[in-house]
């Protein structure tokens, strides 16, 4: 299987570059997916600019995160794990992010 490389935000040009900066200083780093993404500025952009508009939802930041994680664990995805750990690491109560990212696994068929 191919696999895109990952555009490091320090040698990035043009549009890459901005975006990339941009997502450094608004979450404290580029995720691989989003250097991954850089190799088309305009997914990435696509990206940044979905994740906006759902930060202007009803739902707090904090809610938005366990969510992520719950989903991640319902679909054992590690990266998102990892990647949402990493963005919701305030929060309310230590044991809530290991409560959270417990493999949730549908209920029994009755």
């Amino acid at each position: 299987m191919s696999t895109l490389s990952q555009i490091n935000p320090t040698e990035a040009t043009g549009e890459a570059a901005t975006l990339l900066a941009e997502l450094k200083k608004s979450i404290g780093s580029a995720p691989n997916m989003a250097k991954a993404m850089a190799n088309s500025p305009a997914l990435l952009k696509g990206w940044m600019g979905l994740s906006t508009a759902l930060a202007g939802g009803v739902l707090p930041a904090a809610v938005r995160e366990r969510l992520a994680l719950a989903t991640a664990g319902y679909n054992s995805c590690t990266y998102c794990l990892s990647a949402h750990t990493f963005l919701g690491s305030a929060p309310a109560t230590q044991s809530q992010p290991t409560r959270t990212r417990q493999p949730c696994l549908p209920s029994p068929p009755p």
